[in-house]
């Protein structure tokens, strides 16, 4: 059964590009809390939960869901207002709003109406950080830098990941930067068509 699941992902503008040119079809969420220990996963034949081997008994939700499950995706926006107004365009394409004064938002306020990228769940695992394999940094969207500040700039995709991962982890979530090594979940994903 496919049902859209209440996660709502927020893409950075690069994730934006690499999942619209189809390079991006996995996606890394930390597991929280984190498990003690992980020395072996157990993942229920048909609920969407997992245990690690830290013998407490606690199980962990897939975030991500079921296979088939829906995901829909909050990217930075511009709109006509500071806190309210309307929707004008996105941030990661490369056409800014022309004649008119226009803000740019924070992907946390995207509604889902504005939202363009609806993702469908293909498969749920967990891995250390570390497991990631330079085949799914290309997954990851890390094939090229697609950040418009450095167009120049290619680095080897699993250095690429890890600087992404630590712009978006080390600040907020200190021990789950890539030398934590943290448990992650992993969601393999195909982009459905666009929902604007």
């Amino acid at each position: 059964m496919t049902r859209m699941l209440p996660l709502r992902l927020v893409f950075s503008a690069a994730d934006v590009r690499a999942a619209l040119k189809g390079w991006k079809t996995q996606h890394r969420l930390p597991v929280l809390p984190p498990p003690a220990q992980y020395s072996h996963v157990f993942q229920h034949p048909t609920e969407r939960w997992f245990c690690f081997g830290d013998n407490s008994g606690r199980a962990y939700t897939s975030p991500f869901g079921h296979p088939g499950d829906r995901i829909w995706v909050r990217e930075a926006w511009y709109s006509t207002a500071a806190l309210a107004g309307e929707f004008l365009g996105y941030v990661a394409d490369p056409d800014h709003p022309h004649g008119q004064t226009y803000y740019r938002r924070w992907a946390s306020s995207m509604s889902r109406k504005n939202s363009r990228l609806t993702l469908e769940v293909l498969d749920v695992r967990v891995q250390r950080l570390s497991e990631m394999t330079v085949e799914e940094a290309h997954a990851e969207g890390c094939t090229i830098d697609l950040m418009d500040r450095e167009p120049d700039v290619t680095r080897p995709p699993l250095e690429e990941f890890a600087r992404r991962w630590d712009r978006r982890y080390d600040n907020r979530l200190r021990n789950f930067t890539v030398l934590a090594d943290p448990v992650v979940w992993v969601c393999r994903f195909q982009l459905l068509p666009l929902s604007r």
